[in-house]
């Protein structure tokens, strides 16, 4: 017989739960969004090692696409405020967020859990943009939390490119409509050493350097 717990768990460390979850999500995106997957070699399904997910924002539904077919153990930096919200703030909570003001990127509890998650083999997901693009699509200033998050925790960083969410949902737009979604997941990228004496230099530079594999076009 399988106890509570093994029952909340598989083997690769998704709680079956959440398994259910996205089957359920993923019938609702290809009947309403017509999602398409690409990539998905890329994802380090059985790695043993934490991986922190960087990619672009364009809707609210945006970690919910991410995550589907991602089965290993998945947290998520959240504005602190959407913990407060009805609904969204049970949903951030069950899904294991970590609150974070996106207006100053502190939260040193937060933060210091985050590298704990990583360094014991989860994946964190972040948005660098810290908000929802705009119906045009232009990606928002990437700020360098997310690579200094994964130089610490000394794990790689999974590019994510969503496609098409601006056009679904965009910032400004009360409810989302039909379309077409395309989610892209690049090659992992590993994180060179960062100088003690240029480290703001070092992360701006990485920070760069995954903006441009996440926000090309296809």
């Amino acid at each position: 017989m399988i106890s509570e717990g093994e029952n909340r768990t598989l083997p690769n460390g998704e709680r079956l739960s959440v398994k259910l979850v996205k089957k359920f999500c993923l019938a609702v995106s290809k009947l309403f969004w017509r999602i398409e997957y690409r990539g998905l070699e890329n994802i380090p399904q059985k790695a043993r090692h934490g991986l922190v997910i960087v990619s672009n924002h364009q809707t609210y539904i945006d970690p919910i696409w991410i995550g589907i077919p991602i089965h290993r153990d998945l947290r998520f930096l959240a504005w602190d405020a959407a913990f407060r919200w009805p609904v969204i703030g049970f949903l951030v909570t069950w899904l294991g967020s970590l609150p974070v003001n996106t207006a100053t990127g502190r939260n040193p509890d937060s933060l210091r859990r985050a590298v704990e998650f990583l360094q014991n083999g989860s994946g964190l997901m972040v948005f660098p943009e810290g908000g929802r693009e705009f119906e045009d699509g232009e990606p928002l200033e990437f700020k360098l939390g997310a690579v200094a998050l994964a130089a610490e925790a000394g794990v790689p960083l999974l590019p994510v490119t969503i496609l098409g969410g601006n056009k679904v949902w965009p910032r400004g737009q009360k409810w989302p409509k039909p379309g077409k979604i395309t989610v892209k997941f690049h090659p992992l990228t590993e994180i060179p050493r960062i100088s003690h004496e240029n480290r703001k230099g070092d992360l701006r530079k990485i920070t760069e350097s995954i903006r441009k594999i996440v926000c090309q076009t296809p």
